[in-house]
């Protein structure tokens, strides 16, 4: 019995390494997230330090979390822009509508809500896509987009999990060190059908079939 516990293969051993995989993903996520417009870059290096360390064992999280975050930043920080500024407009038109005693409020409240998730579901596929691809800011901004459309309900989803974190950590703040790293974990299991399918078939291409992804 205490073999099995103490055994680096065993399964508590396993599940402790995921679940510390977890928590340091949703760290650095969070952390590298702190200056707002380097958020999409961060969730892009979180996904794929997540996808590749904690669910398919391969390099430490947090090499390949920086490793992402590098090579994708300069990619990134154009669209990262772009989603800043449109989540503060989102943001003050929701302060504004909620103080505001219009006949129109509550049809404008619908239509800001329903642009924060479309907001939403296309900025999960846009940074999640380019952990994945290599692609200009303009490129991947519209794959995404358009991808996002297509595969609605795993972008609702995505929207629907990082809201459920937000949630768990405002009404249990010590959350903040579990609940963003299992969202960024759950997304993998939605976005890794996805990706292969935009992903060149490794029957084809004997080079793609040694990435960690396809193994």
């Amino acid at each position: 019995m205490f073999g099995k516990i103490f055994d680096p293969d065993g399964l508590p051993n396993r599940i402790a390494d995921i679940l510390i995989g977890i928590v340091v993903t949703g760290l650095m996520t969070i952390v590298f997230s702190i200056p707002l417009v380097t958020m999409g870059t961060a969730v892009s290096a979180g996904y794929y330090a997540m996808a590749k360390s904690v669910r398919h064992h391969e390099g430490y999280v947090w090499k390949e979390f920086w490793s992402s975050f590098r090579r994708n930043i300069r990619t990134g920080i154009g669209p990262g822009i772009g989603y800043t500024v449109a989540g503060l407009i989102l943001a003050v038109d929701l302060v504004y509508l909620k103080g505001s005693t219009g006949s129109m409020k509550g049809m404008l409240m619908l239509a800001v809500l329903a642009a924060a998730v479309i907001t939403g579901m296309t900025f999960f596929f846009v940074f999640i896509e380019l952990s994945r691809f290599d692609m200009g800011s303009f490129e991947i901004f519209r794959f995404g987009v358009i991808s996002a459309f297509r595969h609605l309900p795993t972008a609702l989803a995505l929207v629907l999990t990082a809201a459920a974190a937000v949630f768990l950590v405002w009404i249990m703040p010590w959350g903040l060190f579990l609940f963003p790293g299992l969202a960024v974990y759950a997304d993998t299991f939605l976005m890794e059908r996805v990706l292969k399918k935009y992903s060149p078939n490794p029957e084809n291409d004997p080079d793609e079939a040694d990435k960690w992804y396809n193994r």
